[in-house]
């Protein structure tokens, strides 16, 4: 199971994860810009296709500094690897949970280059009714992420015995702040932790003059939730 759910401030602080942006279930070197998945009915997640646009990547040395979600318990969960929730995934109220990526990476890709493989292949791609369509856009990637939560939700993450179990994750007191903990989560090798999709949907454009919507990349502006489809 797998899902990402999180949403910023009405009014954003400094630091805020940007609007549209989400965490992957789990880290992962599959899901590259050009990724075309939908979400169906029951909120499970299904890779359609992959794309190659043109891609560029470069270090963030600016996005370095410590960032932060608001996020409910069952997403803090999942993104640390520990056992997975269920309908507990949405439900609670929300914590705020600050992160930071260790060497940053942006692979990105343009309006143009976005265009040119993707509006090609719409004609020919089958619809599932019910489905929602996206494709994704941007990607971060990290070497390891630096979790920093308080020890209330700690304790509600199952406390010391519970993260100590997770392989990879590494649990220190945060320093010079009392009553926060610190969570380090390294990867084998460089994953990526979070991307930006757009939805593939009617634009509100007609083919032609005619009944056929013209479908288009528009901005996901709401959290997206979801069921890993092949767990």
């Amino acid at each position: 199971m797998g899902f990402s759910w999180f949403r910023r401030r009405d009014t954003q602080p400094i630091g805020m994860l940007p609007d549209g942006w989400h965490f992957f279930a789990r880290p992962t070197d599959l899901e590259q810009p050009g990724t075309i998945f939908r979400i169906d009915d029951q909120k499970r997640r299904f890779t359609v296709d992959r794309l190659s646009p043109v891609v560029d990547r470069g270090p963030e040395p600016g996005m370095r500094s410590v960032e932060s979600i608001d996020a409910k318990l069952g997403l803090v969960a999942r993104l640390l690897g520990l056992e997975p929730l269920g309908a507990e995934i949405g439900g609670g109220r929300s914590r705020k949970v600050e992160f930071q990526l260790t060497e940053p990476v942006l692979e990105a890709t343009t309006d143009v280059a976005m265009d040119k493989v993707l509006v090609p292949y719409l004609p020919g791609m089958a619809f599932k009714a019910g489905n929602r369509y996206f494709v994704v856009r941007s990607v971060r990637s990290a070497g390891s992420m630096t979790y920093r939560i308080s020890s209330e939700l700690f304790g509600e993450l199952g406390g010391q015995a519970a993260v100590n179990a997770v392989v990879g994750l590494k649990v220190k007191a945060s320093a010079g702040r009392q009553g926060v903990w610190d969570l380090v989560q390294e990867f084998p090798t460089r994953l990526a932790v979070m991307f930006l999709p757009e939805e593939i949907a009617p634009t509100g454009q007609e083919l032609g003059g005619g009944d056929v919507p013209q479908l288009g990349r528009v901005p996901v502006t709401q959290p997206l939730e979801w069921i890993e489809a092949e767990e």
